[in-house]
């Protein structure tokens, strides 16, 4: 941002102390000798980081976004004079399930009763499409239209990244993802493996079988 000739203003930026402990001193910071602000949260780039890195903010704000637009496939998809099938599947996949694969390889590292959150937008969304009843079994609804689960979703979406990032060795993430994440992370029981080590252990299974 310096390099970039950006202006450097306290009122456009914010200090995220990271940390789990119950205890703890909030750092001070000064920016051209006034305090930075120190918040429990900050917005980057459409993510919302909670300072304890748990991403239930996010995925709340992220489920509200996602009803609004579902909000406009149930007005399209009327059963009178709404589209058809594929249009609803198609502005289903556009409007709705690209809010949850954006950011998905950073959030998706939250706990799985928080992601779980999620699942009843995807649901409600292929029920508007497929026009099914609130009753139909979930795994029917996927076997109908060929769609995963928003977990499975998320795991192709991280093979794709670290694939990508494989073939990018400059990339600044490069060594963080393939040096510390292919670390023994096991010894530490209190912390829990993001995403993207998830994403390790799939590739380790699939190598043993």
């Amino acid at each position: 941002m310096f390099k970039s000739g950006s202006p450097r203003t306290v009122s456009k930026t914010t200090c995220v102390h990271f940390h789990r402990q119950r205890i703890y001193t909030e750092p001070a910071l000064h920016l051209d000798g006034q305090p930075i602000p120190v918040k429990g949260e900050a917005k980057i780039l459409g993510v919302i980081f909670y300072h304890k890195l748990s991403f239930a903010n996010h995925v709340k704000y992220l489920k509200n976004k996602c009803l609004k637009a579902l909000n406009l496939l149930r007005v399209v998809g009327h059963t009178d004079w709404g589209a058809d099938r594929a249009t609803l599947l198609k502005l289903y996949r556009t409007l709705v399930r690209s809010k949850l694969d954006y950011g998905s390889v950073v959030y998706g590292s939250a706990k799985k009763h928080v992601l779980r959150g999620l699942d009843p937008i995807h649901h409600r969304g292929l029920r508007i499409a497929l026009g099914a009843f609130r009753t139909s079994p979930i795994k029917s609804l996927y076997a109908e239209v060929g769609e995963p689960s928003l977990e499975h979703r998320r795991i192709k979406l991280a093979f794709n990244y670290v694939l990508k990032l494989k073939s990018l060795p400059r990339n600044p993430c490069h060594d963080v993802v393939f040096e510390a994440l292919l670390s023994d992370f096991s010894a530490d029981t209190k912390s829990e493996p993001n995403l993207v080590a998830n994403t390790f252990e799939h590739i380790r299974m699939l190598k043993s079988t």
